[in-house]
């Protein structure tokens, strides 16, 4: 498991992950190996990250239409459609607990209204700067750093609209998000990139980063400490999106910032 789940849509995702990633090798048949991939490890993650989201994505869409049309139908009832519609692993047909979570997922997902009451406690106690890039926020004006309160395991992949899911964010940072739940969903084989300093990196990419640096601290083996929850990984590594200075003039990969962005 790489961090503690507290949504139904988390719990989801990485049980699908800790089925296909036991299925996946990522190896050379030549004597060279793969080091060119600067860290040969990053790149089987990677794989294992990308085919648990595509299978995943495939789940919620089933699970949503499944609830929108027969939420009154036991959890049992999604299995069929989940197998044929989502290619979901045998072993998992028959799981009673990620069925029930598959339902719930979708229940999630085709919820319109946000409860303003449980946003609001969640701000209680908490420092009103955004998690990701730190600017400090204003409940008024229409600035970049309006304040917007962010569910960090989207709401539309089944992330509870709960205390422990909800975090202040810029107006800036919330739009350039969108979705994404790992780094592997960012810019990972388009990156090319040559700076001057840390600000001048794209926003997707400072994203991208902000995430493997959360997974990385939420999975425990940044101190080899327990697994946290995400919630909990962000207040240890507040503010979320790394301060990265890459060597000037030059240009750069993403697996060879991964390691920049893990090391802080």
């Amino acid at each position: 498991m790489l961090w503690k789940p507290i949504t139904s849509g988390e719990e989801v995702f990485l049980r699908l992950y800790s089925e296909l990633s036991s299925k996946i090798e990522v190896h050379s048949s030549h004597e060279s190996g793969l080091g060119f991939l600067v860290a040969e490890s990053n790149f089987a993650e990677f794989t294992r990250l990308v085919a648990t989201l595509e299978v995943f994505m495939r789940c919620v869409r089933v699970a949503r239409d499944f609830y929108e049309s027969s939420s009154h139908l036991p959890a049992g009832n999604i299995a069929k459609f989940l197998r044929t519609e989502a290619d979901l692993p045998a072993g998992l047909h028959g799981e009673r607990r990620f069925l029930e979570l598959a339902k719930d997922v979708g229940r999630i997902a085709s919820t319109k209204p946000r409860d303003d009451r449980v946003e609001a406690l969640a701000l209680q106690g908490q420092r009103l700067n955004c998690y990701l890039c730190g600017v400090p926020l204003v409940r008024t004006g229409s600035g970049r750093n309006r304040l917007s309160i962010e569910h960090l395991w989207p709401q539309a992949f089944g992330g509870d609209t709960i205390e422990e899911n909800l975090l202040p964010a810029c107006r800036d940072c919330n739009s350039k998000r969108q979705h994404v739940i790992t780094w592997a969903w960012g810019p990972v084989q388009s990156t090319f990139h040559a700076s001057t300093n840390s600000a001048n990196l794209p926003g997707d990419l400072r994203i991208s980063l902000a995430f493997a640096r959360l997974m990385f601290i939420a999975s425990g083996e940044a101190d080899g400490g327990p697994k946290l929850t995400l919630k909990q990984a962000v207040k240890r590594a507040f503010p979320l999106i790394p301060s990265i200075q890459p060597e000037p003039g030059t240009h750069h990969l993403y697996f060879e910032l991964l390691p920049l962005a893990r090391a802080i």
